[in-house]
Formats: C-alpha cells, structure tokens, sequence
C-alpha cells in the first residue's frame, strides 16, 4: 500500500538530497507551510490510491454465494 509510504513535513525545508532519495525509494514527500493544507493533501493522496486499487481490481473480488448441484 504505497500511500503509507509517505512523509508528511510541516513546516520544514526538504533538501534535494532527500527528495531525490525519497523519489528512488517510492516514498512520497508532502510539504506544507500550514497544517490544514498538509492533511488535506495527504488525505487527497490516500483518497486517489485507494480508487486506483479498486478500479485495478476491477472484476477480481470473490463474493460468498450459495452453489446448489
């Protein structure tokens, strides 16, 4: 689940150095100078992963049923 995989960094500069590294990790960095703008994005994020994995599940979920012969 890649939208656990993130850092949330409020109020604090992010280095190059560290963007870079995050990026080759799959981790991704969200920045903010106020914390509503933060939360909103993260969850925004998540919000957008979880469709993405619905919608690559397309058909594939298995439902109970009741099968007579």
């Amino acid at each position: 689940m890649r939208e656990y995989a993130a850092i949330l960094a409020f109020d604090v500069k992010v280095t190059d150095e560290a963007m870079k590294f995050a990026e080759a990790e799959g981790v991704k960095v969200f920045t903010a100078d106020i914390i509503y703008n933060l939360f909103d994005a993260y969850t925004e994020y998540v919000t957008k992963c979880k469709e993405s994995r619905k919608s690559d599940g397309g058909n594939a979920a298995i439902f109970p049923c009741l099968l007579e012969a």
